[in-house]
């Protein structure tokens, strides 16, 4: 979280602090309001695996990571653009060990931006509920300007050695000035034509990261060939596989998570990337598909329980995809509306957990249903009793003891 240190490393009441960094081709100016806490301490860090030579410091082995077994990671990711994600913070921060703040974009023209009015009021929540939260802003390559993402514009920046290296170095000092005690990568709509210096941009922010005491993580998309997880994994400390989109927005209408598919696209990850490394991705949103071919709207959990409380439709859950589906009419056209869920997560979870993983990341604050609380605090010990634990407010649930999953599940808003 962000911190000030007195000598006792107690709490030293608010700091603001405005922050004015160049590197190179980038420039900002960030105020930030902050409350702080004593001095967190850093996970270890895997030895920076020898790869393309950059200038960068070398990074010192460290111990490997607790042993399968210890507790795992929840990090939660959060977005500025509605109020939902704040109040669960504020419902839910006791449980969060890591928030992911969609807080700074790396424009077009090089320059980081920081888009946060309620960076003091999230720090207020912190200090209050859970002061050992550790706070790792997402640095993304959404053009805030253009509103847009910029994958070409930053494609070009990242190939140049000098701009490479000086963004990687205006990244870090920003948010290690700002006292943030990590840094989470965000760089999508890239091509396999830049999976080379994707790794190479990596290995210019993870070494100088760690000299400046911060974490990196990086997400990912599983099926994708422009991400080498394999080679980006020897540049963080943990990477994210993005578990969803199944099915996206403009594909046919399907599940956003199937069980067979989150099994395999996790097997074939791990294949690559050491269990320790790796934070499960874990969506929380609806889509809903309109007609044949028409592009789905994202929906909140929330939202899509109204839609369907509407036209009296059922939320069912069953084999094989084991993810929550409901279907309507708008009197134009049909409706196909897939959900990731409590019962869909509990799945997710009882699976990923028997490989060891890291953690897992729930994306995003605001748009669960709000029994996923109900399993995320018990991720760690799932059994028949939390899965029945979700079996209240017209939602009924069969667990199947030999598989540890829940089979089927009926919701009748």
């Amino acid at each position: 979280m962000f911190k000030e240190l007195t000598a006792s490393g107690a709490l030293s009441g608010r700091l603001i602090r405005t922050v004015l960094a160049t590197a190179g081709v980038v420039a900002i100016a960030v105020t930030l309001v902050l409350l702080t806490r004593g001095a967190a301490t850093q996970p270890p860090t895997p030895t920076l695996a020898t790869g393309e030579p950059t200038s960068t410091p070398s990074v010192a082995e460290e111990p490997a990571l607790e042993a399968a077994g210890a507790r795992t990671e929840l990090v939660a990711f959060y977005a500025n653009f509605d109020q939902e994600g704040f109040a669960s913070l504020e419902r839910n921060a006791e449980h969060i060990d890591v928030l992911m703040p969609m807080w700074f974009h790396l424009g077009s023209d090089g320059q980081l931006t920081f888009d946060s009015s309620q960076a003091a009021r999230v720090g207020e929540i912190i200090a209050a509920n859970n002061p050992d939260m550790k706070v790792m802003p997402i640095v993304n390559n959404y053009d805030k300007a253009a509103e847009q993402w910029n994958a070409p514009a930053v494609s070009a920046m990242i190939a140049d050695p000098a701009r490479r290296m000086a963004i990687a170095e205006h990244i870090v000092s920003t948010l290690s000035q700002a006292g943030f005690d990590g840094v989470n990568i965000d760089f999508e709509n890239f091509t396999e034509a830049d999976r080379s210096n994707l790794v190479a941009f990596m290995a210019e922010l993870y070494p100088r990261a760690k000299a400046a005491g911060l974490e990196v993580s990086m997400d990912v998309i599983v099926m994708s060939r422009t991400y080498d997880h394999a080679a980006l994994a020897q540049h963080v400390d943990h990477l994210v596989p993005m578990m969803y989109d199944e099915h996206w927005k403009t594909s046919p209408a399907g599940p956003i998570s199937s069980i067979p598919w989150f099994q395999q696209a996790l097997e074939r990850f791990l294949q690559q990337v050491p269990a320790e490394k790796v934070t499960v991705g874990v969506g929380t949103y609806t889509y809903d598909w309109s007609g044949a071919g028409g592009r789905a709207k994202s929906l909140t959990y929330q939202k899509a329980v109204a839609l369907a409380q509407e036209h009296g439709a059922a939320i069912s859950l069953s084999d094989p995809t084991l993810n929550s589906s409901f279907s309507y009419s708008d009197g134009t056209a049909p409706h196909a509306v897939w959900m990731l869920d409590a019962m869909s997560a509990f799945n997710q979870l009882s699976i990923a957990s028997k490989y060891g993983v890291r953690g897992y990341a729930i994306w995003r604050l605001g748009a669960e249903d709000p029994s996923l609380w109900d399993v995320l605090p018990k991720r760690d010990t799932l059994d028949r009793a939390v899965a029945e634990s979700l079996a209240r407010d017209k939602r009924t649930v069969t667990y199947d003891e030999v598989r540890s999953l829940i089979t089927s599940g009926t919701t009748n808003p």
